[in-house]
């Protein structure tokens, strides 16, 4: 596959890697790899550097964690939700109650270090959007946690619950979103606290169920073949970049916050359910799912990233 460099940094680096993304370089949930791309131009001198391939444009999302697996890019940043099916304990992440320097002090972050060796072919290099959580959006209220008869939009993240819900479920790549709304294939979607102006959604937007569930993973991916032919200099620039990204979570979980409060500025309304039914049955479907589709490691990986009461 030939994929031209839109994003290139300084030519003369001894060693020039290929990055890919699943978000477009533009939008809010890709200011976090923006902000790599910018620390490993800055920090990379002659060493390292990084040509940007694109976003969806360039390959499809659901295509990006294969393509890194098989080294057709160095580096991808990607959700979980996008090879899962490669690797479904990969979505433990996004139900993880620690924060990602906690997450990287127990023995969950060695087992999905070894779980996208054996499965990615990938090392896994840092998770930035913790505490940036998911919504349900829609173009019409519902009163009950009851959304039958609706044909809502889902990434494999909250597919199993809004099921368990009734909802008639429909994946599509974020870009074929606001072609859905605008014909009304599609009732509602699933999405993070953010980004819903960035895309145009929020024109057919009217409501968004509150409070937001599990926590969004953008993932930083290095092929393993060439993490392991990088020398100790090289992997530090990437990991150096890495670490300052994951110290900035804080700040994008912030930016998130304040565009729920953009949102409610919009007119899009808030619902909420009595006695936190909406969040135990978001934690009782994700779990039993995970579970189901890992039986191996889901029920440790679930111990070891939940805090004990």
């Amino acid at each position: 596959m030939a994929l031209a460099a839109i994003w290139t940094s300084p030519a003369f680096a001894e060693t020039q890697l290929r990055a890919i993304g699943v978000f477009n370089i533009n939008s809010t949930p890709a200011v976090p790899l923006q902000e790599f791309l910018d620390r490993v131009e800055e920090t990379g001198g002659d060493t390292l550097s990084i040509n940007y391939l694109g976003g969806p444009s360039a390959m499809p999302p659901f295509e990006v964690g294969s393509a890194v697996s098989r080294g057709v890019v160095d580096i991808a940043y990607v959700p979980g939700s996008f090879y899962t099916a490669q690797m479904p304990e990969v979505e433990v992440l996004r139900m993880s109650e620690y924060s990602v320097a906690e997450l990287r002090e127990t023995e969950a972050w060695s087992m999905l270090q070894d779980l996208h060796a054996e499965k990615m072919n990938s090392h896994l290099l840092g998770i930035a959007g913790e505490g940036i959580e998911f919504h349900l959006y829609l173009t019409k209220p519902v009163e009950e946690m009851d959304l039958t008869g609706m044909n809502i939009r889902v990434t494999p993240v909250y597919r199993p619950f809004f099921e368990e819900l009734g909802a008639t479920v429909v994946r599509t790549s974020p870009g074929d979103v606001y072609t859905a709304l605008e014909r009304g294939t599609i009732d509602g979607y699933g999405w993070a606290s953010f980004g819903l102006f960035d895309f145009g959604w929020d024109e057919f937007t009217t409501h968004r169920v509150d409070p937001g569930f599990y926590q969004t993973d953008f993932n930083f991916l290095v092929n393993l073949e060439t993490w392991n032919g990088l020398s100790d200099d090289e992997k530090k620039v990437l990991t150096d970049a890495m670490a300052w990204v994951e110290e900035r979570n804080v700040i994008y979980a912030d930016n998130a916050r304040a565009e729920l409060a953009r949102q409610d500025e919009a007119g899009i309304e808030a619902i909420t359910f009595a006695d936190g039914q909406w969040l135990a049955k978001a934690k009782e479907t994700g779990w039993a799912h995970i579970e189901g589709l890992a039986p191996e490691h889901g029920p440790r990986l679930r111990e070891l990233v939940t805090i004990a009461d």
